[in-house]
């Protein structure tokens, strides 16, 4: 399996106050936290982008700490998954946000949800209760 290579060599942690994103150790993925929004939409993309693609199967996103993703954002991680059929998208503790947008516009999406480490199916959609505590869209 490739390393992770960040989309700014000379920083691999990215923070502009709004979105950090940052390489994970020991797997090929990102950290995410704070908001993804429009003002955010090209530094996720080019993250992403990022990713290496050859020869991995999954990509994992650990967002514990991401509060909110929009449509938009979501849709950046919809395109990563189509450019790259055979891989598995493993969201670690996404935001309601993101669960409630997957479930309601990409029900049927390859994406991996884990909510404190339990799979909740794809777009993890339970009705008005969020599964993370303080959390909403």
């Amino acid at each position: 399996m490739k390393v992770l290579r960040s989309p700014h060599p000379q920083s691999p942690d990215q923070d502009d106050g709004l979105l950090t994103i940052s390489a994970l150790a020991g797997r090929v993925g990102l950290r995410l936290a704070g908001d993804v929004d429009a003002s955010s939409h090209d530094r996720l993309r080019s993250a992403l982008a990022a990713l290496p693609a050859d020869g991995i199967t999954a990509a994992h996103l650990e967002l514990a700490g991401l509060d909110f993703m929009d449509v938009a954002g979501t849709r950046e991680l919809i395109a990563l998954m189509q450019s790259h059929p055979g891989l598995r998208l493993i969201l670690h503790d996404p935001p309601g946000s993101l669960q409630r947008i997957l479930a309601l516009l990409w029900p049927g999406t390859n994406a991996e949800l884990l909510v404190d480490g339990t799979p909740v199916g794809c777009g993890g959609f339970t009705g008005h209760a969020d599964q993370r505590p303080g959390n909403s869209a």
